[in-house]
C-alpha cells in the first residue's frame, strides 16, 4: 500500500479557488496511485447477492489482498447497471457499478445463472474527502480511499465513531479500524451502554482481544460502567466474563471491583470454591482472605 498523503482541504470558506485546486490534485494523485485492478466474485442467494471483491497491491511487505467485508451480502439494486434478465441469463456480458462513500467501483466481466466474475477498477470520490474535512480529518491517498470503500467504511460510521469520544482521526485510522473489523454494529452497540473511547487504539485493542459487544452490554448491566478500553481487555484477556461475576455475586460477592475479580480469577477463586469454604465454616471471607486459603492448597 502506498502511504504518500494529500494535504488537507482548505477549512476557509475564503478559499475557493484552493479547494479548486485541491480537487484536481486529489483526482491526478488518486489515478496515479491506484494499485492494478482487482477482480470481483458475484453469487445470488434469495434475492442477495454474495459479493467478494479483493485487490493486490505489492509494496515493502509483500503482498496483500483485501477483502470487502469478507464476502458480505448485499442488496442487487446496489449493482447499478446489472439487470435481473442478465444476471439469470445462461451467460453475458456485463458492466455495473457499486457506489460507496469513498468511491465507486466500475465492474467488468461475465455473468450466468446467478453468478458472475470479472474485474473492476475503483475511482476515489473528492466529495468524501471534503466531508471528511468538515470533520478535521485529512485527505485520504487512493490506496486509503479504496480500503475504506471496499470495508464500506462511511460518513455514517464516523459521526458515530466521533460520537463516542473518538474525534482525532486520521485515514489510516479509519483504514486500521476497517482491517480490524470494528464495524459500525460494534461502535454503535458499545455507544448505546454508555462507553467513551479516545482514540482508534482503544477499539483495536477491544476487537483483538475479543472483547464483543455482547460482553460490554453484559458487564454494564452487572454495574462495571466506568471501565476504560484497557480495563475490559484486561478483564477478557484474564478470563473474567459475565457468568463468573453473576456466579460470585450468587455467593455474596456482590461489590466487587474490577481488579478483585482478576485477581480471584488469576488465582483460581470460583463460586465453587466459596461454596466449598463455606460448607468448612468459613463465611464473608476478603478477597485476600479467598486467595490466601486457594494459595494455600485449600
Amino acid at each position: 500500500m502506498t502511504n504518500t498523503r494529500i494535504a488537507a482541504w482548505p477549512r476557509s470558506a475564503i478559499a475557493i479557488g484552493a479547494v479548486g485546486i485541491a480537487i484536481a490534485l486529489f483526482f491526478a494523485q488518486a489515478l496515479a496511485d491506484l494499485p492494478s485492478t482487482g477482480q470481483w466474485l458475484l453469487d445470488q442467494h434469495a434475492g442477495r447477492a454474495a459479493l467478494d471483491l479483493t485487490f493486490k497491491s505489492a509494496g515493502s511487505e509483500g503482498s496483500h489482498t483485501w477483502d470487502f467485508e469478507d464476502t458480505t451480502s448485499i442488496d442487487r439494486s446496489s449493482l447499478r447497471g446489472l439487470t435481473d434478465s442478465q444476471f439469470a441469463s445462461n451467460g453475458v456480458h456485463a458492466t455495473f457499478r457499486i457506489v460507496r462513500d469513498a468511491g465507486w467501483f466500475d465492474c467488468d466481466g461475465w455473468v450466468a445463472n446467478g453468478r458472475g466474475a470479472g474485474t473492476y477498477r475503483f475511482t476515489p470520490d473528492p466529495a468524501f474527502a471534503q466531508k471528511l474535512a468538515a470533520r478535521g480529518i485529512a485527505s485520504p491517498t487512493a490506496s486509503q480511499s479504496l480500503r475504506l470503500a471496499i470495508a464500506g467504511v462511511d460518513i455514517a460510521y464516523i459521526d458515530r465513531l466521533r460520537a463516542i469520544g473518538v474525534a482525532q482521526l486520521t485515514p489510516d485510522d479509519l483504514a486500521r479500524l476497517a482491517d480490524h473489523g470494528v464495524d459500525a454494529a460494534f461502535v454503535s452497540a458499545i455507544g448505546a451502554d454508555g462507553y467513551r473511547f479516545q482514540t482508534a487504539d482503544d477499539l483495536i485493542r477491544l476487537c483483538d482481544h475479543g472483547v464483543t459487544q455482547d460482553f460490554v452490554a453484559s458487564m454494564r448491566a452487572a454495574g462495571y460502567t466506568n471501565l476504560t478500553a484497557e480495563g475490559l481487555v484486561r478483564l477478557v484477556d484474564h478470563g473474567v466474563n459475565p457468568k463468573f461475576v453473576a456466579s460470585m455475586r450468587a455467593v455474596g460477592y456482590t461489590n466487587l471491583s474490577s481488579d478483585d475479580l482478576v485477581r480471584l480469577a488469576d488465582h483460581g477463586v470460583d463460586a465453587d470454591f466459596v461454596k466449598r469454604m463455606t460448607a468448612h465454616g468459613y463465611s464473608k471471607l476478603s478477597v485476600d482472605d479467598l486467595i490466601r486459603l486457594r494459595d494455600n492448597g485449600f
